[in-house]
């Protein structure tokens, strides 16, 4: 597990059901989009994209484990 998904995983702890893992995604997909629509030029804009990016597959990664050790309740 890398910092990101340790990082989400004291954010957000293990799953509870595929329906958690959708808002959590959301939620992170929704914070890189806000990064988008900032103006061109704005501070360090493409560092946070990346960032925001980082954080998306994190969270899908370690969902992806979740799922396949039967960890996350389908829904």
């Amino acid at each position: 597990m890398d910092n990101e998904q340790l990082t989400a995983l004291k954010k957000y702890g293990h799953f509870n059901s595929t329906h958690e893992v959708y808002g959590v995604l959301m939620e992170e997909v929704a914070e890189f989009f806000q990064i988008v629509m900032e103006k061109p030029g704005t501070k360090n804009k493409s560092e946070r994209m990346a960032k925001e990016l980082d954080q998306i597959r994190a969270v899908a990664e370690r969902a992806k484990n979740e799922l396949l050790n039967n960890k996350i309740k389908h829904v």
